[in-house]
């Protein structure tokens, strides 16, 4: 089985080190995979986002940086 997480050179890549990359198919379901679903989503956080020292405070980051995108206008 393959990984998910992108290896190469820390250098020639953008933004943090713990990218993920879609898997390519020709079967229908596997679109679906949770890898496939949010690796653009997670490649576009911040590091700082990503590289939280603790769980509650990356969950805190996201939810800052999550906050323009749930607020709705009426």
């Amino acid at each position: 089985m393959s990984s998910i997480a992108c290896h190469g050179p820390a250098n020639a890549i953008r933004g943090h080190k713990k990218r993920l990359f879609a898997q390519l198919s020709n079967c229908p379901a596997r679109t679906n995979f949770l890898n496939n679903r949010v690796a653009s989503t997670w490649n576009n956080l911040a590091s700082s986002i990503v590289n939280a020292p603790s769980l509650n405070s990356f969950k805190a980051r996201l939810d800052i940086h999550l906050a323009p995108m749930n607020t709705t206008t009426t």
